[in-house]
Order: C-alpha cells, then sequence, then structure tokens
C-alpha cells in the first residue's frame, strides 16, 4: 500500500511529530486506515507529552518508537498502517506497564493528602463537640459525615480505577476535577442529601 505523508520530527518542537500530506493524485483518496492511525499517534503523542512534561530523556525513548511505528504506517510504497496499529498497542501497553502504577498511586496519595487535610479537622471537632457540648448532637453528625465523605471520596476512586487506560494516564478523571475541588463537591452533595 501507497504511504501519503511524510512523516518526521517538528524541527521546531522537538516534542512533536509533523505529519505533512503528499499531493494527491486525482481521484486518489486517503486511506481510512492510515488517517485512522496518524490520528492514533498524535493522540498518543498528546498523552506522552503531559506524562513525561518534566522529563525529556524517557519522552524521548517512546518519541522515538512513536515516529518509527507511525513512518512504518503512514511512509513510501510499503506503508503498512495495520502493522503500525498494532505497534502503536504495544507501545502503549507497555507504557502502561511502566508508568501505570506510578500514575495511579501518585494521584491516590495526592487524593489522600489533601482528604485528610480537610476531613480530619472535621473528625476532631465532632468529636471534641460530642465531648463537651453533647446537645450539638446535629453539628457533629454534619462534622462527621463530611470526614466520612472525604475517606469515602478516597476508598471511592481506588475502587473505581482498578484498571487504567492508556488515555487515562494523562487524565485519570474524566470531569478533570483536582483532587480539592472533586472532595468539597463530594462533600457539600453528602451534606445537601
Amino acid at each position: 500500500m501507497n504511504g501519503y505523508f511524510r512523516v518526521y520530527p517538528n524541527q521546531d518542537n522537538p516534542r512533536d511529530i509533523h505529519f505533512e500530506q503528499l499531493q494527491l493524485s486525482a481521484g486518489d483518496i486517503i486511506p481510512e486506515d492510515q488517517l485512522e492511525l496518524r490520528d492514533d499517534v498524535d493522540k498518543a503523542l498528546t498523552v506522552l507529552n503531559m506524562l513525561f512534561a518534566n522529563d525529556d530523556v524517557q519522552l524521548q525513548n517512546y518519541y522515538s518508537q512513536l515516529l518509527a511505528l507511525a513512518q512504518l504506517g503512514l511512509v513510501g510504497p510499503s506503508a503498512n498502517p495495520k502493522l503500525a496499529q498494532r505497534a502503536l498497542t504495544t507501545l502503549k501497553n507497555d507504557v502502561i506497564s511502566h508508568e501505570g502504577s506510578r500514575v495511579k498511586n501518585n494521584y491516590m496519595i495526592k487524593l489522600g493528602k489533601t482528604a485528610l487535610c480537610i476531613g480530619l479537622p472535621s473528625l476532631v471537632i465532632a468529636y471534641l463537640i460530642r465531648a463537651f457540648y453533647p446537645s450539638m448532637v446535629l453539628v457533629s453528625s454534619f462534622l462527621l459525615m463530611w470526614g466520612g465523605c472525604m475517606g469515602g471520596v478516597w476508598i471511592s476512586f481506588g475502587a473505581r480505577k482498578l484498571n487504567i487506560t492508556f488515555e487515562d494516564l494523562n487524565v485519570l478523571e474524566k470531569d478533570r476535577m483536582n483532587p480539592l475541588i472533586r472532595l468539597i463537591f463530594a462533600g457539600l452533595l453528602t451534606l445537601i442529601i
């Protein structure tokens, strides 16, 4: 199959791949599998750039593999997009194997620390209110709910995200809330309900 692109490193941005479409002859159309491969490589590169925003050495390892498989599937008279898609799947699985647990654990730690910082004080205050002002049971109950919710959000994330995909590596939560906003939102929702 003929490749309809020139694929090479972007000279202006060493973290980017340039896809230059070749001039089409009359009646030629770019095969769908080549367009899909180009889009998938571009999406993978975005994930890698975000994942390794501060690590050019690690990025370069995956970047060179990504560039090579894009050239395999999109360039020259013997372009093979199906084989390149398989190589891309292997690359994604490799990245998940090496980086998935680090990304998930870092997020769990960040979410847990935030939950502890805004949940533990309410639990301590609730205990003190119950110990010294037993008549304020309603206030202490709301504080207990708030603190319990913070722990619940942390546990919920761990239970929901048993397996993460390649696309999850740069954004673990599709709603893109940071941990503090997520916890405050869940806490307020719990109190309202």
